[in-house]
């Protein structure tokens, strides 16, 4: 069972992933992008979602290495998710 701050992290995460696949997805389900365009569009926006969970970690002050789940582990995890949409944009290359 989850503390009530890492699900609402998760929560949190999910959404945000959630609302970028389809900012993402949208232009391919119109034909205006091929799905390469859609995983460069994923790259970009995870990755933004790692800087800006890194900088908003920074201006609340939440610790690396809390107990919780907090804003760095949500910007590690866009960020993995960065190199992952990278890696899937070189493989649909």
């Amino acid at each position: 069972m989850l503390d009530p701050r890492s699900h609402r992290t998760l929560v949190g995460f999910a959404v945000r992933i959630g609302f970028f696949a389809i900012v993402a997805g949208i232009p391919y389900l119109l034909g205006a992008r091929s799905l390469r365009g859609v995983a460069i569009a994923m790259q970009m926006l995870c990755l933004y979602g790692a800087f800006f969970a890194a900088v908003f970690a920074l201006i609340w002050r939440e610790p690396p290495k809390a107990p919780t789940l907090n804003l760095w582990d949500e910007s590690l995890a866009f960020g993995a998710l960065g190199v992952l949409m990278h890696t899937v944009m070189r493989l649909l290359a």
